[in-house]
């Protein structure tokens, strides 16, 4: 990884600091997932010095260590149709 990076290092827009309004792990047809992520350094000479970068992991590999729980909660859905029950997760109270 390339560590961590100042907000200063990151151009600025009318909403402040912003690398990407989004999160991507894109999958290219096997057990391989592709996060992406942004790297900053330094500016020199007033030029921001930006880039998304990416990894490799295998998906299919079995984790090692603590697992952590995910909760169920259900999903929220703000469309003009309420979607199948059979799409939400079952939640317990």
């Amino acid at each position: 990884m390339a560590g961590p990076f100042k907000l200063a290092w990151i151009a600025q827009t009318d909403q402040g600091p912003m690398v990407g309004d989004y999160i991507s792990a894109s999958f290219a047809g096997g057990p391989l997932a592709f996060p992406i992520f942004a790297i900053a350094k330094p500016p020199t000479s007033g030029m921001f010095d930006e880039r998304a970068a990416t990894a490799r992991f295998d998906v299919t590999i079995p984790p090692t260590g603590t697992l952590v729980r995910t909760r169920r909660d259900p999903i929220r859905y703000r469309g003009r149709e309420r979607p199948p029950s059979r799409l939400m997760f079952p939640t317990r109270r």
